[in-house]
């Protein structure tokens, strides 16, 4: 797959009930065609008890949205933290993957229609 590193990526932190969610300034950078580091920009850390000074609090609901261009069959994606240098948090890579559908040509005809007839299909 190619992971696309622009405007169109976007990040949300989202209320513990799902009911609200604000967005928040990210900067997408794209190191590899696999690989992308995203800043979060004007976020202030807060202190935490267990873990020193964070943007994301410990079970906090984030909403990431990212384009990409799958290749065929199964797709994993790994999604890992880090302050600074040293890693937070992953997903170790082991949620399922998803299995894009490729793109399909197809030609449509009716045997017969009178002018102006109207063909219901359903794909």
């Amino acid at each position: 797959y190619y992971l696309f590193a622009d405007s169109r990526s976007k990040l949300f932190f989202v209320s513990l009930d799902g009911a609200s969610q604000e967005r928040v300034t990210i900067s997408p950078s794209s190191l590899s065609d696999h690989k992308v580091d995203v800043l979060i920009v004007g976020v202030e850390a807060k202190p935490s008890a267990s873990f020193g000074t964070v943007v994301l609090e410990p079970g906090q609901l984030a909403r990431f949205i990212m384009w990409l261009t799958p290749t065929l069959g199964v797709n994993n994606l790994r999604v890992e933290t880090h302050s600074g240098m040293q890693l937070t948090n992953t997903n170790d890579g082991n949620s399922v993957g998803f299995a894009p559908v490729a793109k399909v040509k197809a030609l449509i005809q009716a045997r017969r229609s009178p002018p102006r007839t109207i063909v219901d299909v359903l794909l």
